[in-house]
């Protein structure tokens, strides 16, 4: 599905600011977006055992809060789902341990085959979801011709549109 103009103006602002200070300087709701979008792009790519492998399994907790915070709740339950199945005591935050857990499970792991099916048959739009709540904090509307605008109507130029302490 396209994204919408607003969606693809809060997509480009949060490319920018990721690439400028690095992840840990944006704020909580930008790092739950980008860990929305990892969380899509490995289990698109490779599962969820590849997604609990790699580095961006270290942003599963990013990733649980920004699917509350936009109410996401069906990939929320493969998520968590997910997790339970494969971290049984708990998800661990450590990568390294993470990484001996899943060795256990060999190199086609079926621990995680439901879940990734269900994942599959998500109807639910979490990415275009995070964009709008993100637009939203950006202070980005759109007129009636989709053109997008600052919230106080102003033309955008750039990021100009994100004004700290929005979020």
């Amino acid at each position: 599905m396209p994204l919408s103009p607003i969606q693809e103006q809060a997509e480009k602002i949060l490319w920018r600011r990721w690439g400028r200070p690095g992840f840990d300087a944006l704020f909580r709701e930008e790092q739950e977006v980008l860990a929305l979008f990892w969380l899509d792009a490995e289990v698109q790519n490779g599962g969820l055992h590849q997604y609990f492998t790699n580095s961006s399994g270290d942003l599963v907790p990013f990733a649980l809060s920004g699917l509350k915070r936009i109410g996401a709740v069906e990939t929320l339950k493969v998520l968590e789902s997910a997790m339970a199945h494969g971290f049984p005591d708990g998800y661990p935050a450590d990568r390294h341990e993470r990484w001996d857990l899943l060795a256990g499970f060999g190199e086609e792991p079926d621990v995680f085959d439901v879940d990734e099916d269900a994942y599959g048959k998500l109807t639910e739009p979490f990415w275009e979801m995070s964009l709008d709540r993100l637009a939203e904090s950006y202070g980005l509307i759109s007129d009636p011709s989709g053109k997008v605008l600052t919230a106080d109507g102003k033309p955008l130029l750039g990021d100009t549109a994100f004004i700290p302490g929005q979020i």
